[in-house]
C-alpha cells in the first residue's frame, strides 16, 4: 500500500476541517440574521425594562399606561423575532441568534425536561439550552 493514500485521507480531513472552520468563524454568511439579533437584544432589552416598569406601576395611577408600554416593546420585539424566524442559520453565531428569540418567547427560560416529554422534545430543549450555553446572556 502506498503512503500517499493516507497522506492523501489526511490533507482530504485537514481540507474538510479548514471549510467547517471557515462556515463556522464566517458570520458574514449570517450577516443580516446577526444584525436582527442585535436589533433583538436591544429591543428585549428595552422590553425587560418596560415590563419591570409596569411590574412596579401595579396598582397605581399610571398602571394602565405602563402596561400600554410594555405590550408596544413587546410587539416591536415580537417583529424582529418574526424577521429572525423566516432566516436560515448558517453559522454557530446565527444559531445562538435563533436560540435567544426562542428562549424570548419563554420568558429567556428553557423549560425543564421532564420524563413525559416526548424524544423530540427533550432533545429540542436540549439543542436550545447548549445554544445558549455558547455564550453568557446578555443582561441589560
Amino acid at each position: 500500500m502506498s503512503a500517499i493514500l493516507p497522506r492523501r485521507g489526511a490533507l482530504r480531513g485537514a481540507a474538510m476541517a479548514l471549510a467547517a472552520a471557515r462556515a463556522v468563524a464566517a458570520p458574514s454568511a449570517d450577516a443580516e440574521l446577526l444584525r436582527l439579533g442585535a436589533e433583538f437584544e436591544r429591543l428585549a432589552a428595552a422590553e425587560r425594562r418596560a415590563w419591570d416598569l409596569a411590574d412596579a406601576a401595579a396598582g397605581t395611577a399610571g398602571e394602565a399606561a405602563c402596561d400600554a408600554a410594555a405590550e408596544e416593546a413587546q410587539a416591536r420585539t415580537s417583529m424582529v423575532v418574526r424577521a429572525i424566524e423566516g432566516r436560515a442559520a448558517t453559522t454557530a453565531a446565527g444559531i445562538l441568534v435563533k436560540a435567544r428569540a426562542l428562549a424570548w418567547c419563554g420568558s429567556f427560560e428553557v423549560p425543564p425536561v421532564t420524563p413525559d416529554m416526548a424524544t423530540n422534545e427533550r432533545l429540542t430543549i436540549g439543542i436550545i439550552g447548549d445554544a445558549l450555553r455558547l455564550r453568557p446572556p446578555v443582561t441589560p
